[in-house]
């Protein structure tokens, strides 16, 4: 069965240090010495006593800290027997331990076992008292002085009742409470820390977010990190096809004739390709010779007249290593054509 066990209150208490070697039952026979080598020593009777009188009432101080908390009693409703728990074909929620047996993180017969509500309807008649931490593992929370703001109540006279939720704790269920009338239902939200794993993959997230938003070219649009801003580059597109990197104008214009289509290339040994331009028709309207990588072409003349306007055209630059086909690139463009051809 799945298990979390409540973290129980530990009271801090802490120890008179003796100034001298002798039990009470020995001091209380002795009758101090006075005598001038114990003065070396700087013994003094009365400082010892004035000494412990402020530690013990330190201690009972820190002691009557939980006095000053508001007593709370899990309802028996939710009771389980060991067996029930054990038995349980339910895999999501665990059952809730109050430790009460010698194992430690071993559930027995004397501990007691509750089982949550999932959910718990949060009404003008409902209220969260607050929240108590269970964990994977028996643990106590030390509470004194310092630390007694952060609770505002105790259950079973033992699981503290802390006011705020961490944002490493997440819900495990709730548990109602004895102290809840006809007229007003009362309850504490069982929590448990998630642990440091959603903030790793969170974190792995955000990191591959930030490494696509920096490289990747969303229509000529880049992020730059260091201003936090958005720019764009020029009207130029690049393609990358194997060994293979190929760029053009963007919005070429048809004109006496010509496109200014600014076909160029890197420089890569066996690398040849050969451009081809198709209308929206899946026309071929140019076709390239063979041209050697890191050559390229500045104009380009279509086979058949066009209108004045702007017309969509795919470039496809078909790829060769070595003579041997190895893929293709493929970009659309948009060729504006200002006057009607002749």
């Amino acid at each position: 069965m799945k298990q979390l066990f409540l973290r129980s209150i530990k009271v801090k208490e802490q120890t008179s240090k003796r100034k001298d070697s002798q039990s009470e039952a020995d001091r209380s026979d002795v009758v101090p010495n006075t005598s001038e080598s114990e003065y070396d020593l700087g013994f003094d009777l009365e400082d010892y006593e004035q000494e412990t009188d402020k530690q013990t009432e330190q201690n009972n101080t820190e002691l009557s800290s939980i006095e000053g908390l508001k007593s709370y009693s899990l309802s028996f409703d939710n009771i389980v027997t060991y067996k029930e728990a054990r038995t349980s074909i339910e895999e999501k929620r665990p059952f809730i331990v109050a430790k009460r047996g010698k194992k430690a993180s071993v559930t027995e017969d004397i501990d007691t076992i509750y089982k949550t509500s999932t959910k718990m309807k949060i009404s003008k008649n409902s209220q969260r008292v607050g929240f108590i931490v269970a964990d994977s593992k028996p643990k106590k929370v030390t509470l004194n002085n310092k630390n007694r703001n952060k609770f505002k109540g105790i259950v079973n006279n033992e699981f503290l009742i802390t006011k705020k939720k961490k944002f490493n704790h997440k819900k495990v269920g709730y548990l109602p409470l004895i102290e809840s009338t006809a007229d007003k239902e009362l309850f504490v939200e069982v929590i448990t820390n998630r642990g440091y794993t959603w903030l790793v993959a969170i974190s792995l997230i955000m990191c591959l977010l930030g490494l696509i938003i920096n490289t990747k070219d969303f229509d000529g649009w880049h992020f730059k990190k260091d201003n936090l801003v958005f720019y764009k580059t020029k009207e130029i597109t690049e393609y990358k096809e194997n060994e293979l990197q190929v760029s053009l104008n963007a919005t070429p214009v048809l004109s006496n004739g010509e496109i200014n289509i600014n076909l160029e290339s890197e420089k890569v040994d066996g690398i040849t390709y050969v451009a081809k331009l198709y209308d929206e028709n899946k026309n071929l309207v140019f076709k390239s010779d063979t041209i050697e990588a890191g050559e390229g072409i500045e104009k380009i003349s279509l086979n058949k007249e066009i209108g004045a306007g702007e017309y969509e055209y795919k470039l496809i630059c078909e790829t060769y290593k070595n003579g041997g086909y190895i893929g293709e690139v493929e970009s659309d463009i948009i060729i504006k054509s200002k006057t009607a051809e002749n």
